[in-house]
């Protein structure tokens, strides 16, 4: 297994140090696509890299807090000048994991600026999936979409905050925006991924 299999294309995991980014990895390192593994943590990151690597799958890592407003530059980085077959982002916090805040700066914001930064890279016929949660059905008012709305445009939570009183509201909140976020960019990952700005598919959810 090798890049040439691919075209020189990677395939990105964010998360991939956590239960269903290492399952993600591991599927994709047995269909032989060459690895940028994403986490917080080197140490946890290293080893399911070198595992892949004895089986003969190219295996990156990229270590760092997602949530850093500068990672998106590492992550161009280390791309270095390969486009994405495949990007599966499963990074996030769940509700006992952190405060309110920064939950939506996780969960929201890391992945709205994460997607600025894949969009241009997509190859064709390439794809992104982003984690949400069925916990997003559970926040729903009219006061709640005008803040959804907001947060999409602007590509920030701010306009979250003032709503997410605690964790267990952070966090629904967060994945009915990333929900928000995919709708709105499913377009334009279309027309990059496919050529048309009638396909959908290069940038879905996934709960």
């Amino acid at each position: 297994m090798n890049e040439t299999a691919h075209n020189g294309k990677i395939a990105v995991v964010t998360g991939a140090a956590g239960g269903m980014g290492a399952a993600v990895a591991a599927r994709l390192a047995t269909a032989g696509w060459p690895l940028l593994l994403c986490d917080l943590d080197a140490g946890r990151l290293e080893p399911i890299a070198a595992e892949f690597r004895a089986r003969g799958c190219p295996a990156e890592i990229l270590a760092g807090d997602i949530a850093d407003p500068a990672y998106p530059t590492r992550l161009t980085a280390a791309f270095a000048g390969r486009s994405i077959g495949v990007l599966i982002h499963t990074a996030g916090l769940s509700p006992t994991m952190a405060d309110a805040e920064r939950i939506l700066r996780v969960n929201f914001d890391a992945t709205a600026r994460l997607v600025e930064a894949a969009r241009p890279r997509m190859a064709k016929g390439g794809c992104a999936v982003l984690i949400a949660s069925s916990a997003a059905h559970m926040v729903k008012s009219d006061e709640i979409d005008r803040a959804l709305t907001e947060a999409v445009a602007t590509r920030n939570s701010t306009a979250l905050l003032p709503l997410a009183t605690r964790p267990e509201i952070a966090y629904p909140l967060s994945k009915r925006a990333v929900i928000r976020l995919v709708a709105h960019e499913a377009t334009a990952f279309g027309e990059r991924a496919h050529g048309s700005s009638r396909s959908h598919q290069g940038l879905s959810t996934r709960r």
